[in-house]
C-alpha cells in the first residue's frame, strides 16, 4: 500500500496527497502492471522514485480520467445542441497509447492450429 510520503517522493506534482490519491496513483500502477509489458514493484519505494517521466505523466493522467464522472453529457446555445460520451476506458487506453506506446499489451492471442482444441 502506498504512502503519502512515498506519493509525494515519486514527484508527480500532485497536490494535496491525501489517501484517495495513494489509492489512485496505487491502482494506476496496477493498471500499468496489468496492461504493458511493464513490471513495477509497488512495494520498492527505490524503484517508484526512479520511475520514468512517461509512467509518471500516465499516473498523472490516470488520476485526471478517474476523476471524470462518466456519461453523455450535452450543452445547447439557441437551436444548437451537442453532446460529448466521457467513457474512463477509452480515455485510460488513448492516454496509454500515448505515453506508453510500444509497452502495452496487444489484445490478440495466437494459437497455433495444432494446439487450438486445448484452449
Amino acid at each position: 500500500m502506498l504512502t503519502a510520503e512515498t506519493v509525494k517522493k515519486m514527484k508527480l506534482g500532485i497536490q494535496p496527497i491525501n489517501d484517495k490519491v495513494c489509492m489512485l496513483i496505487e491502482s494506476g500502477l496496477l493498471w500499468v502492471n496489468s496492461n504493458t509489458k511493464l513490471k513495477i514493484n509497488i512495494d520498492d519505494e527505490k524503484a517508484l522514485e526512479k520511475l520514468p517521466a512517461n509512467i509518471r505523466l500516465f499516473l498523472c493522467r490516470y488520476m485526471d480520467i478517474m476523476k471524470l464522472r462518466p456519461g453523455i453529457t450535452s450543452e445547447s446555445i439557441s437551436n444548437l445542441s451537442q453532446s460529448f460520451k466521457t467513457d474512463t476506458k477509452d480515455l485510460l487506453w488513448e492516454a496509454a497509447e500515448e505515453l506508453l506506446g510500444d509497452e502495452i499489451k496487444s489484445g490478440v492471442t495466437f494459437v497455433q492450429a495444432t494446439e487450438r482444441w486445448r484452449y
